[in-house]
């Protein structure tokens, strides 16, 4: 990334339906990072853009909370961020753009339905 790295509060829940672990998402230049608010909490995510399979973001025209689904052969991650301007603030096209060449990105886009 040319910018730095970029973080934006948001919540990691392992469903949709999970109130969520308050934290800071951070897109770094090799991996997407989540670090709980709560230092008492033990998990911290790392996730390597070279073992994403897929990333789906709602849109800004969506009923649904501004959510951030990230699947992996280890599972699947939801993360969701305070509006929608947050979470298109990370910018999808940065977040490609960050992978290496060798990273096996397949797509990027807009959901409705998660």
């Amino acid at each position: 990334m040319t910018n730095g790295p970029i973080a934006k509060p948001a919540k990691y829940k392992t469903s949709v339906e999970d109130p969520g672990i308050p934290g800071v998402f951070a897109l770094l230049e090799n991996e997407l990072m989540f670090r709980p608010n709560d230092p008492a909490c033990p998990m911290e995510l790392h996730l390597g853009f070279r073992y994403i399979e897929d990333i789906y973001m709602t849109g800004d025209t969506t009923k649904i909370p501004s959510m951030f689904k990230v699947i992996r052969k280890d599972g699947i991650y939801f993360f969701e961020f305070e509006s929608v301007r947050d979470l298109w603030g990370l910018g999808a096209s940065q977040i490609a753009s960050s992978a290496r060449e060798d990273t096996p990105w397949r797509t990027v886009v807009t959901f409705s339905d998660v």
